[in-house]
């Protein structure tokens, strides 16, 4: 009886748990299919009472969002952070893992502490290097804010799953006449593959969804990405929640296919290398 009352109360609290995370996704679905009476309407109605896709065909027709280009944009900035960041973080995180360097622990720490400051922190020294090197407006603005904080992240990623590796892996591969690139490149690569994966998924959607540096750096509206774009159904003196939403809507699809696609290889990969730290 106990372990059934334990069973009940453990699923009772996962259903609200998912509840609370949920419910804020459909709560946007449902009103991205309501007009703007309906939305601000007094008790609010859970499902639209008439649902129309009308928001849909505006946002696709609109050459004031763009939905096309910003997609594109979105996509340019999201896979440049992702090569990016594991082109820099994927040695890094094998040499503090495997070597013996010198102050190792000191910059482990700092990017601990990289991790903690806010975006805001970061923007202004960013925006005065920028104007400097003329790179306002420019992708490369954007994707190099974002990776100021994907780098540090994936290197503490990725580190623990080196840890985890069996130094013998390394002496067999030496023993068979490989040096330290090779190694890394033929032995240590193939097999660290779930990691990379986790990164790399992590890395894009936070490529996909950031919005300060965006918003900061890109002047231009058509070389702004999705989740920026959505400010452009914000005026002075209105505001289309219909069509803000449906945007809204559009911009997460991509977020929540690839966690579904990738889910099996996000929740192995944080789990490998979990041993040892």
């Amino acid at each position: 009886m106990r372990k059934k009352l334990f069973g009940f109360s453990y699923c009772l609290g996962a259903f609200i748990i998912l509840f609370i995370y949920i419910f804020p996704l459909y709560w946007l679905f449902a009103n991205s299919l309501k007009t703007n009476v309906e939305i601000f309407k007094n008790p609010p109605t859970l499902w639209p009472i008439q649902p129309i896709v009308e928001n849909y065909i505006a946002i696709f027709n609109s050459e004031f969002s763009n939905v096309y280009q910003s997609f594109g944009n979105s996509l340019y900035i999201a896979v440049y952070t992702t090569i990016f960041t594991i082109a820099l973080a994927l040695p890094a995180a094998y040499a503090l893992a495997t070597f013996k360097i010198k102050f190792g622990q000191l910059f482990i720490l700092i990017f601990i502490i990289g991790q903690m400051l806010s975006q805001t922190v970061k923007l202004v020294p960013l925006f005065m290097i920028f104007r400097s090197m003329n790179l306002i407006n420019t992708f490369a603005s954007v994707i190099i804010s974002i990776c100021t904080f994907t780098v540090p992240f994936a290197i503490l990623i990725m580190r623990p799953f080196f840890l985890a590796i069996p130094s013998e892996i390394n002496e067999s591969a030496k023993m068979d006449g490989c040096n330290i690139y090779t190694a890394f490149i033929r032995v240590i690569l193939p097999i660290s593959y779930p990691s990379v994966v986790v990164v790399a998924v992590f890395t894009f959607l936070l490529g996909w969804g950031d919005l300060v540096y965006p918003l900061t750096f890109l002047t231009d509206f058509r070389k702004r990405p999705m989740i920026a774009n959505i400010s452009s159904y914000v005026t002075e003196f209105s505001t289309s929640w219909n069509l803000l939403l449906a945007f809204a809507v559009v911009s997460i699809v991509p977020v929540v296919v690839i966690f579904f696609l990738m889910q099996k290889y996000i929740v192995g990969g944080l789990t490998l290398g979990s041993v040892k730290g």
